[in-house]
């Protein structure tokens, strides 16, 4: 009998949801479909993650700016948070996450855990920020980084004709050191 790595399958389980969530609505997929995709027994979905709506709160972590985008200089926040948006190692994780939302909208489940991320995530960053106006800054970060990332999410990878990639990443850095730090 083949003993199975644990680690690997949750990887797989969770690599095959975040495929269905970006194509399809909560309501439209099913624990059963991610657990052939990913080539397992659906049981092991409700072992590794608990319910559908559990296993989509992981894809929605999977695919949101972790914290350590708040580690390191102040002074290079908005470079970091460029550069992680066109870093090759992250994939695509930025861009699935944008139409991963999207796809939530139709359900008021999905939705309410893409807003409590969200709300997570926005009020780390008001308080890194730390400025009497850091509601609006982060709300302005958060703005460009889904709007960035809609446009990853809607060109195909061949599409960056005529963009100079190392220029529009130095001029998001700008925009967002601007919010990032007190003028």
């Amino acid at each position: 009998m083949r003993e199975r790595d644990a680690t690997a399958t949750k990887h797989q389980l969770l690599h095959a949801a975040r495929r269905r969530f970006r194509f399809g609505a909560f309501n439209d997929v099913s624990l059963r479909d991610i657990a052939a995709d990913a080539g397992v027994d659906a049981s092991l979905i409700s072992r590794y993650f608990g319910s559908k709506a559990d296993t989509f709160r992981e894809v929605v972590a999977s695919v949101a700016p972790g914290t350590e985008i708040f580690e390191g200089e102040r002074g290079d926040f908005g470079k970091r948070m460029a550069a992680a948006i066109f870093d090759d190692r992250q994939g695509d994780a930025f861009s699935d996450g944008v139409l991963i939302v999207m796809r939530a909208v139709g359900s008021e489940e999905a939705l309410d855990i893409v807003r409590a991320a969200a709300a997570t995530w926005t009020l780390l960053l008001e308080h890194w920020i730390g400025t009497p106006d850091q509601s609006e800054r982060a709300f302005i970060i958060r703005s460009i980084l889904m709007g960035i990332c809609y446009e990853r999410a809607l060109r195909s990878p061949h599409d960056a004709t005529g963009l100079d990639l190392a220029d529009l990443e130095a001029r998001l850095a700008a925009l967002f050191q601007a919010q990032a730090t007190a003028a």
